[in-house]
């Protein structure tokens, strides 16, 4: 292996060796087991705690080269994030003239279809809409939508679009929905207004036979660097929190209750179990991060690519960087190994 392409990594986990027990305890309600069955590989381990400097240049003296580099990547690196901007592609075609253009279009060919010719409430709601989603940029959203659509309908892909996108005539003219805002005396402004910054959300159901084959087109036909999961996290809440720690130690359904309504009366009962649940419960803070999933078919098509605006879990190959990980310390496979 070429020595010159390594870097030193010391993963941290945790603040101090106080937190080692805390960590066992989340790890074992993300792994959804007691705490007693937690392995070493399901956990951190007990080294990894900030390194000083001169700790660092003692677990790497023999290799100061490694450190060296490593410093280099970290000096020579920033990041910023604007959370005001969209990220959300910004022009479906060569221009945003085009797209304008091509958004009209579609628009108008599809208001015939759903309303035959001549019918002026329609055409006036059309020409209101066109112009707010002109004056916010939010073309080639639409035309994105409308492309996945038409590919979703030219394949035989059954769609429901619901949500405040219903309000909107022009997404009914382009197909994206079947619900004719006029009939429903539906208000455009619920789903789109001037006041508004970001794209608002389109929420079309497809079926599950059917909805790996669009992910697949979307990342296709724009690009896996341009489109990417969307992802969300959910936090300890209250109650909840009291339960996941309290499972975690094997207490049954019964006490699990007892102790979230009365929990000063289960700790007189002196049971070992329940002072570590309200410790571990006392330093959740509020909105603690829980578990990681997946939004339910959320996609965003980015103007710039993805790793341009948050970090992207890509080996480190993928850098043509190599990695030497410092040696933790032995662990032991015994059931007390985390205490």
């Amino acid at each position: 292996m070429d020595q010159e392409r390594m870097v030193a990594l010391c993963p941290v986990t945790m603040s101090s060796k106080d937190d080692f027990l805390f960590h066992c305890q989340l790890r074992a309600i993300a792994h959804n087991i007691l705490l007693s069955k937690l392995t070493p590989q399901q956990a951190a381990g007990r080294d990894e705690l900030p390194f000083t400097p001169d700790q660092l240049r003692q677990q790497f003296q023999y290799y100061p080269a490694l450190l060296a580099r490593s410093e280099s990547i970290v000096t020579g690196s920033s990041f910023t994030f604007d959370f005001t901007a969209p990220k959300n592609k910004r022009i479906f075609g060569a221009s945003r003239y085009e797209d304008t253009l091509q958004l009209r279009t579609l628009a108008l060919r599809g208001l015939e279809r759903r309303y035959g010719k001549g019918h002026q409430e329609a055409l006036q709601r059309v020409e209101k809409e066109l112009a707010i989603i002109e004056q916010l940029d939010f073309g080639a959203y639409f035309l994105i939508t409308e492309d996945m659509v038409r590919y979703a309908t030219t394949n035989g892909y059954p769609h429901v679009g619901r949500g405040s996108g219903a309000n909107s005539i022009v997404a009914y003219c382009l197909g994206i929905t079947n619900v004719c805002p006029i009939e429903l005396n539906l208000y455009f402004e619920r789903f789109l207004n001037p006041g508004r910054k970001t794209p608002p959300d389109f929420d079309i159901d497809f079926s599950h036979l059917h909805r790996e084959n669009i992910f697949k087109y979307l990342f296709t036909r724009y690009g896996s660097e341009h489109t990417a999961m969307l992802g969300t996290c959910s936090t300890f809440k209250d109650r909840s929190t009291l339960r996941e720690f309290a499972k975690i130690y094997g207490l049954d359904k019964s006490l699990i209750d007892r102790l979230i309504s009365s929990p000063g009366e289960l700790l007189s009962l002196n049971i070992p179990e329940v002072g570590k649940i309200l410790r571990a419960f006392d330093r959740v803070p509020p909105d603690f991060p829980n578990q990681r999933s997946v939004h339910a078919g959320g996609v965003l098509i980015s103007e710039l690519p993805v790793n341009y605006y948050t970090a992207c879990d890509l080996p480190l190959w993928a850098f043509g960087l190599h990695t030497l990980i410092c040696t933790p310390q032995k662990r032991q496979d015994s059931k007390s190994w985390m205490y």
